[in-house]
Order: C-alpha cells, then sequence, then structure tokens
C-alpha cells in the first residue's frame, strides 16, 4: 500500500538526559514528514511533543535515553511529529488525521518542525544511534527524541523507552529499553508491528496492531493490488476513512497474499465478488459485507453509516424494553 503525503504514526525516544549531538533544533524550522531519512527532531518540552503529534496525520513515535535529568531552556516555537512514552503502558495521544508513520528522536527543551542534525563534535549515545538507522529504514515516519524531565513526567516515562504515537486509534504503544539490549532491527519491527495508519494494510506483521486495537470496528476493502484501478480506489478509500477517523479501523486486504485468503474465506467471498467491503464489530463479531463494483467516497460511507445506524438500534432495545416492563 502507498503511503500518503501525510503520517499517520510519530516514534519519540524518551531518553533521562539530553543525548548530545543527536539532533537539530526545531526553532524556525518547517518539518519534512518524508525524505529525511536518518533524521531525528529534538522536542524540548511538553508542548513540542504535542506539537509534533498534532503537526502529522499518523502515528509516531518518541525515545528517550538514560541519564540525569536535563537543563530546560526557552526556545523559539516549530512543529513537528514526535511524543514520548512510558516504559510498557499504552497510552491515548491526541492529533489530527491519518498521514504515513512518523518516528522522531529529540532531546527535551527545544521545539522544531526540522529533523536534527548531528552535532559531530559530541558524541551520540547507543541509542540515537539505533533510533537513527530505524529511522533511515522507515523514512515515511517521523521520528523524535525527548530527554525533557516534565515531558517523561506528563507521559508517565520512568526508563528509557521508545514510544509508537497512532493517530488511527489515539492509541500509543511503549518499548522499554533498558529490559534488554534493543538495536535498530528490534526497534523497526516493534513499529512495523504496531503500526496503524489511516488505512492499514493487513499482513501477517501488521496483524498484532489490528487485533490490539482499542477502535473495535473494522471495515475491510478486499481488493487486489495489482490492478490499474488500485491506485484511484486507495485515493476514494482514504478520503472515506478520514470521515470515520477515532470511530471505524480501515483496513486493505490485498487479495494476492496468500494468507489473507483465510480472511477471505471467514466473510464467505469470492475473487469474483471483489472489490468488496466487510465490517466488522470484534466484541460479539457481528458483521455485513458489500460486494462493490466500484470503490467510491458515498458507498464507503453509507455502508458505515447503515452499520453503526443498525448497532445503535440493536442498543436502544434493551432500554426500550426495560422501559415498558416499568410501565
Amino acid at each position: 500500500m502507498g503511503t500518503s503525503v501525510f503520517p499517520c504514526l510519530f516514534v519519540i525516544l524518551l531518553a533521562g538526559s539530553s543525548p548530545a549531538g543527536c539532533a537539530e533544533d526545531n526553532s524556525s524550522a518547517s518539518h519534512s514528514t518524508e525524505g529525511d531519512a536518518g533524521k531525528l527532531v529534538l522536542l524540548n518540552d511538553i508542548a513540542d511533543v504535542e506539537a509534533f503529534i498534532s503537526a502529522s496525520e499518523s502515528t509516531g513515535a518518541t525515545l528517550q535515553p538514560r541519564g540525569s535529568q536535563h537543563r530546560e531552556e526557552d526556545e523559539e516555537e516549530g512543529r513537528s511529529p514526535a511524543a514520548a512514552g512510558n516504559g510498557g503502558a499504552k497510552r491515548p495521544a491526541g492529533g489530527s488525521r491519518g498521514r504515513p508513520v512518523g518516528v522522531a528522536l529529540t532531546p527535551a527543551g527545544r521545539r522544531s518542525d526540522r529533523p536534527l542534525s548531528l552535532r559531530p563534535q559530541e558524541p551520540e549515545s547507543p541509542e540515537v544511534s539505533q533510533l537513527r538507522l530505524a529511522a533511515a529504514r522507515i523514512p515515511e515516519v517521523p521520528f523524535a527524541l525527548s530527554s525533557s524531565s516534565a515531558v517523561r513526567e506528563h507521559y508517565g516515562v520512568t526508563a528509557a523507552t521508545l514510544t509508537l504515537f497512532r493517530k488511527a486509534d489515539k492509541d500509543r504503544r511503549d518499548m522499554d529499553m533498558d529490559k534488554e539490549e534493543i538495536d535498530a532491527d528490534k526497534m523497526s519491527r516493534f513499529i512495523r508491528m504496531n503500526e496503524l495508519r489511516l488505512v492499514t494494510e493487513y499482513n501477517p506483521t501488521t496483524a498484532v496492531g489490528v487485533l490490539h486495537s482499542s477502535l473495535l470496528l473494522h471495515l475491510l476493502l478486499f481488493t487486489d493490488k495489482k490492478s490499474p484501478e488500485h491506485p484511484e480506489q486507495m485515493r476514494r478509500y482514504r478520503a472515506a476513512a478520514e470521515l470515520f477517523e477515532g470511530k471505524i479501523l480501515f483496513i486493505l486486504v490485498d487479495i494476492n497474499l496468500k494468507s489473507n485468503e483465510q480472511v477471505m474465506a471467514y466473510f464467505k467471498l469470492k475473487k469474483s465478488q471483489l472489490p468488496a467491503l466487510a465490517i466488522f464489530h470484534t466484541p460479539d463479531e457481528k458483521h455485513d459485507v458489500l460486494p462493490l463494483d466500484e470503490v467510491s467516497i458515498e458507498r464507503v460511507k453509507d455502508f458505515c453509516n447503515a452499520f453503526l445506524q443498525k448497532m445503535q438500534k440493536e442498543e436502544d432495545k434493551p432500554e426500550e424494553k426495560a422501559f415498558n416492563e416499568e410501565l
């Protein structure tokens, strides 16, 4: 699945001390969400982190390295996609609509819209070096770093933590950097396993994030990614996803992936019926299926709204019954 212009994920490394030489000032610079592979954003306070997350439409991750409390300074404001996390708990993160994934590495205290650049005269910590490698592998995700004590306290972080902020379900995932030796490979796998985008492509890796999402309604589009109509279908599907952000998790199921045959079988779909939509309520497994002649914003919107209205009526029935019995 191709990425959109705006990120949907953010990664931040939350550290106990300012990781010297790891990042560039975030003041008076306009951040780029793509094309800055290996670059990190330095976040110096809570406002920086919130701006970093809100500025993009994606999930983000943050890493906080170990060390002593840093010196906090007043700096010029800027924007950048990143945030801090705690050592393992998951917490909601606010933000705007979904964009591609983003990861940033930044020390606390400043706010920036630019990727961070290494200051050669200062040594770089191992966490920062590994995060930089991970950022280079996932260039569509904004990465940042913060060592602010206020940021760590705000997000409940006590240990060096890599935090992934997801805008699709306003949730977050944390990786404790102190439990074991964490390298770029483990960071990359953690992000890929837990990422959720405005539209998340379903496969054995992303299945972890999908199944553990806080969103209980999932909408699946079954289609052929090799089809010439696929780019336009995805454009419309993403546009519809923006209308239900925070309510329904939008998922793409590529029929060319063998592991997805089982998903098709669950909804009793055949390739001759595709493209098709399937909406699924995870708590009770209630679902509806709709084969499509074409994928359009209106068809997707009407299908979702019809299912939401049906669920609302079912929820209202017990209340009506109780009311009638009282009478």
